[in-house]
């Protein structure tokens, strides 16, 4: 736990004063291969939820699939995408406001990092939900 705890002391902690815009960058961009692996990690985890749901809620309508491949395809893409919103608004911030606080991108990373866990649980929500609502009317 002790790891886990300085990993996301690290993950969180302001980049060094004074902050210039290739700092607020570097220091993005340090962060991006392990915001990578939670949220594909997390990715994972709620595909295989959204196919339980998917798969144990009965047969689909005839040319219906369950799942966009080209949804899974995509998805990285714009995960990063979202990414690379931060580091630019982080220094259009810093651009716009010089004496904005250090916390401001840990900040703004903590929002991006909400923002992904909202939308890649949408899904898996959404299925279990389904199922759920089909449970409780006794289907099997």
């Amino acid at each position: 736990m002790k790891i886990i705890g300085k990993a996301v002391g690290w993950l969180f902690s302001p980049p060094p004063s004074p902050i210039s815009w290739a700092k607020v960058i570097l220091w993005w961009e340090i962060r991006r291969i392990p915001y990578n692996i939670f949220a594909g990690l997390y990715g994972i985890l709620c595909f295989f939820i959204f196919l339980w749901a998917m798969t144990t809620s009965g047969p689909s309508d005839d040319g219906e699939d369950f799942f966009e491949p080209f949804a899974l395809f995509l998805a990285p893409f714009v995960v990063n995408f979202c990414y690379t919103l931060g580091w630019l608004v982080g220094v259009a911030a810093r651009t716009l406001l010089p004496s904005l606080s250090p916390r401001f991108g840990p900040g703004l990373m903590k929002v991006g990092i909400g923002f992904s866990v909202l939308m890649i649980s949408i899904p898996a929500v959404i299925s279990v939900g389904f199922r759920l609502v089909q449970l409780a009317r006794g289907a099997q």
